[in-house]
């Protein structure tokens, strides 16, 4: 199902109401009509909004944090009365009754009870130590998890609802396509970097691109030198060929066009270092143009996640093949060649970043995962 604009909106907006609660927590006018106020809507509007999206109203989810995060500072040594006043109690008496009804435990023997600080929720949303918020993400199969404070814990308050309460996953955070774990975003953000070096690359010379800024740069052993950002980049995409086609049982790749006397110069300066296996073929790679690179990679870069999603989905990591590429062939692990790839993927194309922004290119992001899975 595609998604739409408006969802990711209203996602985003709910998140940043979630956002809003937890900023409240050191507020100690952090009502409801305040929450509301600063959410710009009215209580009763801003009440349903979140109660349908979380299973709790603005007051009750900020009332359980404030919970958790005392049981945190009272695990952490605070004392009782401490952890009270920071929750916003006036008295240790009313403290003492609300943390007791809600952890089974006073707050004097919480500490040594082993009990978990998290309470019971409808939504995945919970004090992570003093300062931090977890929001649960997607699930495979399209469950989102429904926490539990654990064996003995006291369950949910009499006559509170029992309806269903939306996945907080479809509200609380940005929509996606499917869930997606570390494999894929360490795979999906390696071909996304890249492509995006390949394009930043574009608009050089074949002269800039094949100048020696970096001399003595090896990203590999076996693949020998590297000092241009043609040759890095002609890697980044050759290396995913070549272990496509080794994976694949594929005829190895053809190399690519002549070079021009700059790529030949360049060339030279890694011919003969690579002793064997697929980066032994590098060597014999010139700097082709960016419409032909892109495509090259824009192929293997699909045949690579493919071939990573087969490997996580069968559980295949330890499956063996015979790379008949190498002299003499040799035996590889899917995931040790997966990971082969995405290590020395990660050392080469940031090197080649640093060569490109060197080389006047416009570099359009940092290439931290973080910021590129917040900008999807």
């Amino acid at each position: 199902m595609a998604i739409k604009r408006e969802d990711v909106a209203v996602a985003d907006r709910l998140r940043d109401l979630i956002d809003l609660v937890a900023g409240s927590l050191d507020d100690p006018e952090g009502d409801g009509a305040t929450l509301a106020r600063a959410a710009g809507f009215s209580r009763d509007h801003l009440d349903r909004l979140l109660s349908a999206a979380t299973g709790e109203t603005p007051v009750a989810l900020r009332r359980r944090l404030l919970l958790e995060r005392a049981a945190w500072r009272l695990r952490d040594g605070a004392s009782a009365s401490e952890a009270g006043t920071e929750a916003g109690y006036g008295s240790l008496a009313a403290f003492s009754r609300a943390f007791t009804r809600a952890h089974g435990v006073a707050p004097s023997t919480f500490a040594a009870s082993g009990r978990p600080v998290e309470l019971d929720a409808p939504n995945g949303v919970h004090v992570l130590g003093p300062a931090g918020l977890t929001v649960p993400g997607p699930r495979r199969g399209g469950a989102a998890p429904r926490p539990s404070a654990g064996p003995g814990a006291p369950g949910p308050p009499t006559g509170s609802s029992s309806r269903a309460v939306p996945a907080p996953s479809a509200v609380l955070r940005r929509p996606a396509p499917a869930p997606r774990d570390l494999t894929e975003r360490m795979v999906l953000h390696h071909l996304a970097r890249v492509g995006e070096l390949l394009d930043a690359a574009a608009p050089l010379s074949r002269e800039d691109l094949a100048r020696p800024l970096r001399p003595g740069f090896v990203a590999c052993g076996f693949e020998g030198e590297e000092a241009s950002a043609g040759l890095m980049a002609e890697r980044l995409v050759f290396t995913l060929e070549v272990w496509v086609a080794a994976i694949l049982g594929e005829p190895a790749p053809e190399p690519g066009p002549s070079p021009s006397p700059a790529d030949a110069t360049a060339a030279a300066a890694i011919a003969g270092r690579a002793a064997s296996g697929p980066g032994a073929l590098l060597a014999d790679r010139s700097v082709p143009d960016h419409a032909e690179l892109r495509a090259r990679f824009d192929r293997a870069g699909r045949a690579f996640s493919a071939i990573a999603r087969r490997v996580r989905d069968e559980d295949a990591w330890d499956d063996g093949f015979v790379d008949a590429l190498c002299e003499p062939p040799q035996a590889f692990t899917l995931g040790g060649v997966l990971s082969h790839v995405l290590t020395y993927g990660a050392v080469r194309r940031e090197m080649l970043a640093s060569v490109l922004r060197e080389l006047g290119a416009e570099v359009p992001s940092s290439g931290d995962p973080i910021e590129w899975e917040a900008g999807r």
